[in-house]
């Protein structure tokens, strides 16, 4: 079965995106070429899930150019945002419901991009596998936090932790 798997990074306070959304400390840490693995994991998933903010740093900030993604199947949950473009579908509905669906057809594992608007559901009702968070070397003091207060626990087993010129990277799978 396809695996739901949350791939993001965050600042060392705990912060994906600033309070006007954007996401600039999230790079230039290094002008070294490194090879963090993201290629390798991009390669073993065939969809992903964004909420409308991060779609929307997506295409106005970081992807002007060409989108990044050409040969995903690509979701946008969104109230305002309706049909779909060459690059993207966008749902209005429930997000776990929309995950379960998918996790039942045949593919690769599925990339929880962001924010919270889609990670806290999941999240609260346990269907994220495996979490893969980057932290940046950067305290922003304040800004959009990767976690909410949560109901109850979610145990956790590292399965790796690499570093990266100051940055660290940590994966981790549900028990």
């Amino acid at each position: 079965m396809r695996k739901v798997i949350l791939y993001i990074a965050c600042s060392l306070d705990g912060y994906i995106a600033r309070n006007n959304d954007a996401i600039d400390f999230l790079g230039g840490h290094t002008a070294e070429v490194v090879d963090y693995g993201y290629d390798a994991f991009l390669s073993t998933v065939d969809t992903l899930i964004l909420g409308s903010k991060t779609y929307l740093e997506l295409i106005h900030h970081l992807a002007i150019d060409a989108w990044p993604y050409p040969s995903k199947t690509v979701y946008v949950f969104s109230k305002r945002l309706k049909g779909k473009n060459e690059e993207v579908s966008f749902v209005d509905g429930d997000v776990v419901t929309f995950v379960d669906q998918l996790k039942q057809q045949e593919g690769k594992d599925i990339w929880i991009v962001g924010g919270r608007g889609v990670i806290e559901p999941l999240l609260k009702s346990k269907r994220i596998d495996r979490f893969v968070i980057t932290i940046m070397p950067i305290l922003i003091g304040s800004g959009k936090p990767l976690f909410s207060i949560l109901d109850s626990d979610t145990q956790l087993k590292l399965v790796s932790n690499d570093t990266y010129n100051g940055m660290v990277m940590l994966t981790y799978e549900k028990r």
